[in-house]
């Protein structure tokens, strides 16, 4: 055995604080910022080299990870080794054992953020009034059940579905009522966060047709299709049509509907891409329509006897409103049969809940009233 002699081993920060927390033969991790004397006791040694997985900083960091690669002059004892080494030799396992695709999720899983959407639970049966949407995606959800088993599912799939009408109109709720039906993955978002550049179109396709058969609902998406002062489409619009065209080529199955408050918002180039080849309107419910859902809300909160008198007061009470306006007189006037300390709600609490909602329709007429003056 040759002497003992020791070479000294220093990082580029200034505190000589050592941490050393692990060692093997040939290997040593260190913490930041850290000294250190190794001795170098076996014999032929004659050097010692020093590489650092990550370029040295001037501030504190975690770990740093530091490989010494011994040389020896003895032709039996070449040792050549890593930090990561075990790791490197899993992961290498892993990636001979797992198929691409799942790999490439898992990878995006661990980097980007998932856009999928958990469904609102409701269904068609609780719809009222879109019986001809729900036809409609009733046969697209048949296509994406049978996930493209023929290349003529694919071509007969639309693009695209456009939604338009009145705000609480119920556009988003039944394609939340599709997603639900179909039980593919879902992906809700607004294109209010495309415009931002909070969420990018890209990104987001990528994971639908990963996931494909998939169905994403973009609101408001006249944020991103309203025409420009120079006659030119958004970029994003454009984006959108770009990722649009890949929804249902090399095997994948995705829908994209788009909703907006009216179609006069939309750019002219929107419209005349035969994207979203299916068009539908949602108008404000009818009396029966909003007669029907009020059965369907009190059905549990209301004596059987009371049943018709109260759910035709406030379907004509609410004739020309939008679902959530009779959504309110339902929770106003269970809260108002809770105050009493009543098990069921009275015909006195439904009164009382429209008084409340009469109360706030008047003032944000009066609110719109004064933000447009030139409307009166």
């Amino acid at each position: 055995m040759a002497g003992q002699c020791s070479m000294a081993i220093k990082s580029y920060v200034s505190n000589p604080t050592v941490s050393l927390f692990r060692s093997s033969d040939n290997q040593i991790n260190l913490k930041y910022p850290a000294s250190i004397a190794l001795p170098a006791s076996a014999s032929g040694l004659t050097a010692l080299d020093v590489s650092f997985e990550s370029d040295p900083v001037q501030y504190n960091q975690n770990t740093t990870s530091v490989s010494f690669h011994c040389r020896s002059t003895k032709d039996e004892n070449h040792p050549e080794t890593s930090v990561c080494g075990e790791v490197k030799d899993a992961l290498s396992g892993f990636l001979k054992l797992t198929p691409m695709p799942l790999v490439s999720g898992f990878i995006s899983s661990l980097f980007f953020e998932s856009h999928r959407t958990k469904p609102m639970n409701v269904s068609f049966n609780e719809l009222m009034g879109v019986d001809d949407i729900i036809l409609e995606f009733q046969d697209i959800i048949s296509m994406l059940r049978r996930n493209g088993d023929c290349k003529k599912s694919r071509e007969s799939l639309p693009n695209g579905v456009l939604l338009y009408g009145p705000p609480g109109t119920g556009k988003s709720t039944v394609v939340h009522a599709m997603a639900r039906e179909a039980k593919v993955p879902f992906f809700s978002v607004s294109a209010c966060y495309i415009a931002s550049g909070h969420l990018k179109i890209r990104s987001l396709f990528n994971e639908a047709r990963r996931c494909s058969p998939s169905i994403v609902l973009i609101e408001d998406v006249d944020e991103i299709a309203s025409p420009r002062e120079n006659c030119e489409s958004d970029p994003y619009l454009i984006e959108l049509h770009t990722e649009m065209d890949k929804c249902n080529k090399d095997g994948s199955m995705v829908v994209v509907i788009a909703a907006t408050d009216s179609l006069e918002t939309l750019d002219p180039a929107f419209m005349s891409s035969r994207q979203f080849y299916k068009t539908f309107s949602l108008a404000k419910p009818d009396e029966d329509s909003l007669q029907k859902k009020a059965h369907l809300y009190y059905k549990d909160y209301i004596m059987e006897e009371d049943k018709e008198a109260i759910c035709n007061l406030v379907a004509s009470k609410t004739s020309g409103l939008v679902w959530p306006n009779l959504k309110s007189v339902v929770v106003q006037s269970r809260v108002a049969a809770n105050w009493r300390g009543g098990d069921r709600v009275t015909m006195d609490d439904v009164l009382h809940a429209i008084r409340r909602l009469d109360e706030y329709i008047r003032v944000m007429k009066m609110i719109e009233l004064h933000n447009n003056p030139c409307d009166s």
